[in-house]
């Protein structure tokens, strides 16, 4: 997007404009959070003006100085850019920096881990038949070492998470298409805050082994591209990632129903009014 040269208002609800004077955050942060959860939004674009700091200092109650260091603080974390004849504009955001969004977005409702996996299965389902369409014998021979790799850390427990994403990441690389890999990066650096359940939760009463699964699991879709079958190699793919999702879900849900009957059994009966 283009400097339109009209300066971006960001709309401001009343009351946050009265508690910046009672909250103990310094003003400047409080500028910092509005802007960068506006670009989160997608209510600031890349290339929009931001207001200058005489209007910003007006239109938070704040000092000129912490205005300036607001734009200062914002600048260093690559959200916008200070250019001297235009002043502050939105920068375009990394692939970090979406993936730190995202996390927020879960931390702020776990359905959110629904809606990522329905992405990342979109993604991953056509990586994998690409990988299987294009990958060469060489390919091939480095996602064995990768597999065999990955299979050692899940089952000796050491960053079995990340052993997992090494080997999803190696596959979207065999694509040969670069933003299949930076896409999922995004996607899966997102659920790492999550990610940990799955290997450190155990298994059910009526669930097998979740380590043997996901082995076994990676073990047919690998098998898949190194037969370079497209077809199957999708469909491997789409039931692991659905194992994946349900799984954590479900574990999801379940330490969501603990918290929730430890925090009634601390508070004890309700006191009954006459």
């Amino acid at each position: 997007m283009t400097i339109t040269g009209m300066p971006i208002i960001i709309p401001i609800r009343t009351i946050k404009t009265m508690l910046i004077h009672r909250t103990e955050q310094p003003k400047y942060e409080v500028i910092v959070d509005e802007i960068k959860n506006s670009i989160e939004k997608g209510e600031l674009l890349p290339g929009d003006l931001l207001l200058s700091e005489r209007e910003l200092s007006e239109q938070f109650h704040v000092s000129r100085t912490s205005a300036r260091k607001a734009l200062a603080v914002l600048a260093g974390m690559g959200l916008v850019e200070i250019t001297p004849r235009h002043g502050a504009v939105v920068s375009g955001l990394e692939p970090d920096q979406l993936a730190v969004s995202f996390t927020r977005m879960i931390i702020k409702n776990r359905d959110y881990v629904g809606h990522l996996y329905e992405v990342r299965k979109t993604i991953e389902v056509q990586a994998a038949k690409l990988a299987a369409a294009r990958c060469t014998d060489d390919d091939i021979t480095q996602l064995w070492k990768t597999f065999q790799q990955s299979t050692a850390s899940i089952r000796t427990g050491q960053d079995p998470h990340k052993a997992d994403i090494n080997l999803h990441v190696g596959i979207a690389e065999l694509t040969k298409n670069p933003f299949f890999n930076e896409v999922l990066t995004v996607l899966v650096s997102s659920l790492m805050e999550v990610f940990d359940v799955i290997w450190k939760t155990p298994p059910g009463d009526q669930e097998e082994n979740p380590v043997d699964l996901f082995v076994g699991q990676h073990q047919s879709i690998v098998e898949a591209i190194a037969e370079k079958d497209p077809q199957k190699a999708g469909e491997f793919m789409e039931r692991h990632i659905d194992y994946s999702s349900q799984r954590l879900q479900r574990i999801l849900r379940e330490e969501v129903s603990k918290l929730s009957t430890r925090k009634m059994k601390s508070e004890g009966p309700a006191t009954r009014l006459t």
